[in-house]
């Protein structure tokens, strides 16, 4: 079976758009930009920063922001950690295109939750959530791919959830 990627599946899907890949871990961008050169793809790059770092790093704003299987940090103490708390939804927000949306992939219930809270507290719009993506529709988004880490999710009986939510808070 050939390895991709979430950015690999949907630079394919959309040869217009520009995909970067985003990971503190090195290997795993290695990986990813290898099967995107191997199969030829030339909108998607990747980057090895932290979060807190792109609105310095980045040169345009982004239509599209992909969540995939963060950790969850299931300790309170450490929830200001977690990629969906809301200092890091405001750095979504610095560095998104009007119009633009934010997905979430976890088979951590209770990042979901978490998440969904500081949506709803925060004023941004959801225009998502599915509980368990094996109830979406075979050409969504959410199911382009299935990473390693969903595989293996998978195997052990954990249900995949899914939000998407615009990138902006309401005013």
């Amino acid at each position: 079976m050939r390895k991709r990627s979430i950015h690999h599946a949907l630079a394919e899907k959309y040869p217009q758009a520009k995909v970067a890949g985003v990971d503190y871990q090195g290997e795993r961008l290695w990986v990813g930009a290898r099967a995107a050169k191997d199969a030829g793809i030339t909108n998607c790059f990747f980057l090895r920063a932290r979060v807190e770092m792109l609105p310095e790093l980045l040169p345009v704003k982004a239509d599209q922001i992909w969540i995939t299987f963060p950790d969850p940090f299931p300790k309170d103490r450490h929830a200001k950690r977690r990629l969906t708390s809301a200092q890091y939804l405001k750095i979504y927000e610095h560095i998104s295109s009007p119009g633009a949306t934010v997905c979430l992939k976890t088979d951590a219930p209770d990042l979901f939750a978490f998440t969904r809270d500081q949506l709803r507290e925060g004023g941004f719009r959801v225009l998502e959530e599915v509980p368990d993506v094996d109830a979406l529709p075979a050409d969504h988004d959410a199911l382009l791919v299935e990473t390693d880490f969903e595989t293996r999710h998978r195997e052990q009986g954990r249900t995949i959830s899914f939000l998407r939510w615009e990138a902006s808070a309401a005013q």
